[in-house]
């Protein structure tokens, strides 16, 4: 029940926000997205750590939601892998955005440089093995 309320107040936020992707998000239900949805970090990391990294950047993770799910729709190609990881920095920047706007410079240069922070990770080889390895999981499903 927990999940399914984090799941809910997520994608609420998103649409809210006006996140891309929301469509993607809308296939499934929340018992399906918590499923698929595993927080901030890879798979690879131990739970504990992806926990507290989520609580750390939970600002980002409306975006995160929509990512995961992106990856879970992996069709292996780089063109989509590309795009999935564009749409994730384009919607932590846009949480960014409307959660500091343009007044509290400080907080908004911080927030975004863990945004691309977070984007040059999931653009890297590791980013590039997890779209392959969901892609594999999807063939299987």
């Amino acid at each position: 029940m927990e999940k399914e309320a984090t799941i809910d107040a997520l994608v609420n936020a998103a649409v809210k926000v006006g996140l891309d992707g929301t469509d993607a998000v809308a296939k499934y239900s929340y018992e399906e997205l918590g499923r698929i949805y595993n927080g901030i970090g890879s798979d690879a990391m131990p739970e504990r750590i992806r926990e507290r990294v989520t609580d750390y950047l939970s600002l980002f993770e409306p975006a995160a939601l929509i990512h995961d799910v992106r990856y879970h729709e992996s069709d292996g190609t780089s063109a989509a892998w590309h795009e999935a990881n564009q749409e994730f920095l384009h919607n932590c920047l846009e949480l960014v955005a409307r959660k500091y706007g343009w007044i509290n410079i400080f907080r908004v240069g911080r927030a975004k440089i863990a945004a691309y922070a977070m984007f040059d990770f999931v653009e890297s080889p590791l980013g590039h093995a997890a779209w392959m390895k969901a892609f594999e999981e999807r063939a299987k499903r």
